[in-house]
């Protein structure tokens, strides 16, 4: 993965076209849900695909923007949020990748302010609606203070 990497950060184009020739990304896009608590290899996705969207080859990015569908891979993958863990409880927790998705997410909306390609992919109703929905429910969660409002006054 870090050869994949540093290809996509050097912009070695031999290995850049093997891997859009190869739908690399369809590949991670797989792996990254069929092994949702692995966050190491979580990790070096969200890598790839953010050296991929903030460089400067647009046809490696349209290959992962356009030709893999990133946008309707972020909606399905967020579609089930939760995992139920197979115990007495039943407890729910968030699956393992979804803070890498909402991070690659971002990214996205980052870089269409910039990037008119990417604003045309991500201006339709299912962006809006996944932004309104589960980008700005994710915000309002991650900005929850943990530790309660100022400090403790009688120290």
């Amino acid at each position: 993965m870090e050869a994949i990497y540093l290809s996509i950060k050097l912009n070695i184009k031999k290995i850049i076209d093997e891997l859009i020739k190869h739908k690399i990304f369809e590949t991670m896009m797989r792996l990254m849900v069929d092994y949702e608590w692995n966050n190491l290899l979580h990790n070096q996705i969200e890598k790839i695909f953010s050296a991929t969207i903030e460089g400067d080859n647009n046809k490696l990015r349209m290959s992962l923007m356009k030709d893999r569908k990133l946008v309707d891979f972020l909606f399905d993958a967020t579609r089930e949020t939760n995992y139920t863990m197979p115990n007495a409880q039943q407890r729910q927790i968030r699956r393992g990748y979804l803070g890498h998705l909402t991070n690659i997410a971002k990214l996205i909306e980052k870089k269409a302010e910039t990037d008119n390609d990417i604003k045309e992919l991500i201006t339709c109703d299912k962006w809006n609606d996944f932004d309104d929905t589960y980008l700005r429910e994710t915000q309002e969660t991650n900005n929850i203070d943990l530790a309660g409002k100022g400090g403790d006054e009688d120290d």
